[in-house]
C-alpha cells in the first residue's frame, strides 16, 4: 500500500451522482465532511491518531490498513483533503440541482426576513442569513435557528434553504 491516505468515501463517486437518491446524497455529503475533518484533525492534533486506532473511527481504520498512518506527510493529507473537497462540492451541486433554491423559494424566505447568500459572492459557499432590511432577526445565527426549527417543523421552504447549505 503507498503511504498516501486512502478516503474512505471517494469509493462512490465512481457511480454517477445522478444515480443517488436524495438521502444518499446527504448522507455522502455529511460523511465526507466527517472525513475530511477527520483528516485536518490528524494534521493538528497528532494524538488524534491514537484516539481514532482506539475508537475504530474511519481514521483508525486507515491508520490500522496502511503501513503507519502517522508517515502520512503533511502534503500526503492534505492532498486527501482537497480530493475530498471536491467530491464534497460535486455532491452539493449534485443536490441543489435537484432541489434549486428558486425566486419562489427566495420571495416567501425574504418575506420571512431571511435568505440563503453566497458568501463573499461565492455560489459555491452558500448560508442562511438575516435580511438586514426586514430587522424581523438581531442576527444571522438567530434566523439560521428559525430555519431549522421550521424545517424541523415541516416548512418545504425552510427544509429547501437546509439543502442549500449542508
Amino acid at each position: 500500500m503507498s503511504s498516501s491516505v486512502t478516503p474512505l468515501f471517494l469509493f462512490k463517486s465512481t457511480m454517477s451522482l445522478s444515480k443517488y437518491d436524495t438521502q444518499t446524497l446527504i448522507d455522502e455529503i455529511r460523511d465526507t465532511k466527517n472525513f475530511i475533518k477527520s483528516l485536518l484533525d490528524t494534521i493538528d492534533q497528532p494524538q488524534a491518531i491514537a484516539h481514532c486506532r482506539e475508537t475504530a473511527s474511519p481514521v483508525g481504520d486507515l491508520a490500522r490498513a496502511g503501513d503507519n498512518y502517522s508517515r502520512n506527510s503533511f502534503a500526503d493529507i492534505t492532498a486527501q483533503v482537497s480530493e475530498n473537497e471536491t467530491h464534497l462540492e460535486n455532491l452539493r451541486q449534485e443536490l441543489r440541482r435537484r432541489h434549486p433554491w428558486t425566486r419562489e423559494s427566495e420571495a416567501l424566505a425574504i418575506k420571512g426576513g431571511w435568505n440563503v447568500f453566497a458568501v463573499d459572492g461565492d455560489p459555491c459557499r452558500l448560508e442562511i442569513q438575516r435580511v438586514d432590511d426586514a430587522e424581523t432577526f438581531t442576527c444571522d445565527q438567530e434566523a439560521v435557528e428559525y430555519v431549522k426549527n421550521w424545517a424541523q417543523a415541516g416548512s418545504p421552504v425552510c427544509k429547501l434553504a437546509l439543502l442549500q447549505v449542508i
